[in-house]
């Protein structure tokens, strides 16, 4: 509902008029502006991106001081929060085809993890994915779950729908989906370690949704 100043010949407004008119006020300037409903995008590529930064944010806290330390050094070159420097570093690996790293200075020297085993069950349009994180060769930091309607099966990262800290291995983690259309999905997962290692292949299933 508009409120106005002066009806009629209105001096002053605010408010939406049938989500069609906004009126307002900046800097003691009224305006006019077309209403705008607020974007939530949910592209396959912005999803994957909000995973990554979701998880490093989780990951934070469990970070050894040490970590925090090499952390605080390069946000000190860049001028910008310790914090920062951690989640856009692994942001920046992560989109390009990497994964993220405990430290900035670790060298890819490590073993990879052993891939996940992967079951899917549906529930009507609700799809639960069990996941299995085995004896690892390295340590396990994190798994991927990816999820795609193609064939060829999902890929590292564009395909990413959440990824869950999993650092004990021989444990069973779940992840419900929910399914908006009827079709084939295609699910794998990947782990990696703290250094940065994927495992070297995805374990993978399918579901089909009528």
């Amino acid at each position: 509902m508009v409120r106005v100043t002066g009806p009629l010949y209105s001096q002053d407004a605010s408010g939406t008029i049938g989500k069609a008119i906004v009126f307002s006020k900046w800097k003691g300037r009224n305006y006019v502006r077309k209403h705008v409903k607020p974007a939530n995008p949910q592209s396959a590529k912005q999803r994957s991106r909000r995973g990554i930064i979701a998880f490093l944010a989780e990951s934070w806290a469990a970070l050894s001081q040490g970590s925090k330390d090499a952390w605080a050094h390069l946000a000190k070159m860049g001028n910008f929060s310790t914090f920062n420097a951690y989640t856009r570093t692994g942001a920046d690996r992560y989109s390009q085809g990497y994964a993220p790293q405990h430290t900035p200075e670790m060298a890819i020297t490590s073993a990879p993890c052993a891939s996940p085993t992967v079951t899917a069950a549906l529930v009507g349009r609700l799809a639960t994915l069990t996941f299995t994180s085995q004896n690892p060769l390295g340590s396990v930091w994190g798994t991927a779950l990816m999820r795609t309607g193609i064939s060829t099966g999902p890929s590292w990262p564009a395909d990413v729908i959440a990824i869950l800290p999993t650092p004990l291995a021989n444990t069973t983690y779940q992840v419900t989906d929910h399914l908006k259309a009827a079709g084939t999905y295609y699910y794998a997962c990947r782990s990696f370690n703290v250094n940065g290692i994927l495992d070297n292949t995805a374990a993978a299933t399918s579901l089909v949704v009528s």
